[in-house]
């Protein structure tokens, strides 16, 4: 599986985006990555259990106002 997601336009910046990958092993990743003219890349990469992602789903989920009743 592997969903890539760009984020709203920031100025001096020519995309930015978010990947989640997985799961290998069980371990899912997400990679946020910048890119900005003339500059190398800027890349976060940081990995998480089905348990651990599904809490970060939850959380943004509730920030939406969509949480379980």
């Amino acid at each position: 599986m592997n969903f890539e997601n760009e984020a709203l336009p920031q100025k001096g910046y020519v995309a930015s985006s978010v990947i989640l990958t997985g799961p290998v092993d069980g371990i899912y990743t997400i990679t946020a990555k910048q890119v900005k003219h003339g500059k190398p890349d800027r890349t976060m990469t940081m990995q998480f259990t089905r348990n651990g992602l599904a809490v970060i789903v939850g959380c943004w989920r509730a920030a939406l106002g969509e949480a379980e009743k």
